[in-house]
């Protein structure tokens, strides 16, 4: 059996597609953990660890040939394998990476470096390459250890759903306004997590939102997710914010709120639109609907706006096309 983690000891983390010779050594570990121990996957409501199917090298080979995407992180301590989880394209688009499957060796789960050494690193890459917008997980409702572990990595739990999680920093980081604010700051460390079990989504002027909101090192940086559109609909800081968000998903009409606290020039406009540049002088507030039809834009789903906030200017864009949240009954949860 291994040993208690009692000081700094040397891990080693891979993420790659499996060899066969490292199936059989994975396939050893997950029946050895599934049989003897209580894992930390979704099967583990069951209390039955020696009823669950047994796992052979043939079959991860197998599901690796039908996912072309799959890639297995894989972290030993001194050779050995004590925590494994695997990661893959979830539609072949390039959009959603979809995480499952986290089994942690028992003598490891309550240690930090399985978080340090494993979760932080593949969430950072997940997040800075490649194109994802969004990424996903299930896990299961008393997972007591991995729920607080995920949502402080950004990850919020959808609602209506069996503990899917959603985590939106991809999308977040990309924006020119967050890496304006974020540069030069870990925004992980930055990050501001409640610990909580349940639901995350909060109400922000009748729309359902996920929060993410960052200390005082990046600004007080906060940002508001229409996770039921996939998209960013409010973002500000201490010096202003804007947000635009679909109020009427028929007719297309978008609420529009300006905010400028203290910023010397805060001002926005479209390409399709505006007879003028609406401008919002320092202390004042602005707010309006519009609509596609007013606008006359391009795209009938699509609405783009332009913000200048002194000398930061970004892209602001709302969509419709409400999407439906839905986990794989086939995957094994986190």
């Amino acid at each position: 059996m291994l040993l208690m983690i009692t000081k700094l000891t040397p891990f080693a983390l891979s993420h790659s597609r499996l060899r066969l010779d490292e199936a059989d050594e994975l396939a050893f570990f997950l029946n050895d953990l599934r049989q003897n121990h209580w894992t930390l996957t979704s099967s583990a409501y069951q209390r039955k660890s020696r009823d669950i199917p047994l796992t052979t090298a043939e079959e991860l080979l197998h599901e690796q040939d039908k996912h072309p995407s799959l890639e297995y992180n894989i972290l030993r301590h001194k050779g050995q394998i004590i925590a494994a989880s695997k990661v893959r394209d979830k539609h072949g688009d390039g959009r959603v990476a979809y995480g499952s499957d986290l089994d942690v060796h028992p003598d490891f789960q309550r240690s930090a470096a399985v978080s340090a050494e494993l979760l932080v690193p593949c969430l950072r890459r997940l997040c800075e390459e490649g194109n994802y917008q969004w990424l996903e997980l299930v896990t299961w409702v008393l997972n007591r250890k991995g729920i607080p572990l995920f949502k402080r990595g950004g990850y919020r739990v959808v609602p209506g759903t069996s503990l899917l999680m959603a985590n939106f920093l991809p999308l977040i980081l990309r924006h020119p306004a967050s890496r304006f604010y974020l540069q030069g700051q870990d925004y992980l460390r930055a990050l501001v997590s409640e610990r909580s079990y349940g639901y995350d989504n909060m109400r922000y002027q009748g729309l359902d939102v996920f929060r993410y909101k960052w200390d005082d090192r990046a600004k007080g940086l906060e940002v508001l997710i229409d996770f039921s559109r996939r998209q960013i609909a409010w973002m500000g800081c201490a010096q202003w914010s804007f947000g635009a968000w679909v109020v009427d998903e028929d007719s297309f009409i978008v609420q529009v709120q300006l905010d400028n606290r203290s910023a010397d020039e805060m001002c926005c406009w479209t390409d399709g639109g505006f007879d003028a540049v609406i401008r919002v002088p320092k202390g004042k507030h602005h707010q309006m609907t519009v609509s596609v039809l007013e606008l006359g834009t391009d795209s009938e789903n699509r609405i783009a706006f332009e913000v200048q906030v002194d000398r930061l200017q970004f892209s602001f864009t709302v969509q419709r096309d409400k999407k439906i949240w839905r986990t794989e009954p086939e995957a094994q949860g986190a």
